[in-house]
């Protein structure tokens, strides 16, 4: 973990969970998205850890505390040969002040402790202008557009990869 202040930094396997990290995620997401879209993410019950861990298989998932509530976090997972830095969410409270910065910061730390030299890219819904700032922050460039749409909404997903 490391101290910047009152902030630390964690990061832990989510599709093996132990018991204070199943909390400490799962409260963070219901708090960020409510007890309707959780019952949505996880295909159930909310309360349910291994829907939890069934549905988090397979990413790494990084966890920005202040004390000991979770705050913010993100995640990395591979589609094929590319690590993707997937679903990152922070606090209202906790936006404009430079966490995303260390958001990306850590998985780009991780990913090369681990060796990892391939591509890296993120998809970013074309209306999210501060997560598209962010990414380009840090190297990302526009790759690919396409349109998408779930029940209810749609939009243009655009796939950044990190340009070296």
């Amino acid at each position: 973990m490391e101290n910047m202040g009152n902030m630390k930094q964690s990061f832990f396997d989510a599709g093996n969970m132990t018991d204070d990290d199943w909390h400490h995620l799962k409260g963070h997401y219901t708090a960020q998205w409510g007890e309707e879209a959780m019952r949505d993410f996880v295909g159930g019950d909310p309360d349910n850890r291994q829907q939890w861990q069934s549905k988090m298989a397979g990413f790494t998932t990084f966890g920005l505390f202040d004390g000991s509530r979770m705050v913010g976090s993100t995640n990395i997972t591979m589609e094929g040969d590319d690590a993707v830095f997937a679903g990152s969410l922070i606090e209202d409270a906790y936006k404009g002040k430079g966490f995303s910065a260390l958001l990306y910061d850590v998985r780009l730390k991780h990913l090369k402790e681990t060796g990892f030299d391939g591509r890296i890219i993120t998809h970013i819904m074309e209306a999210n202008e501060p997560s598209t700032r962010a990414a380009r922050r840090h190297g990302f460039e526009p790759v690919a557009r396409q349109p998408v749409s779930g029940e209810g909404w749609s939009g243009v997903r655009v796939t950044h990869a990190l340009i070296r």
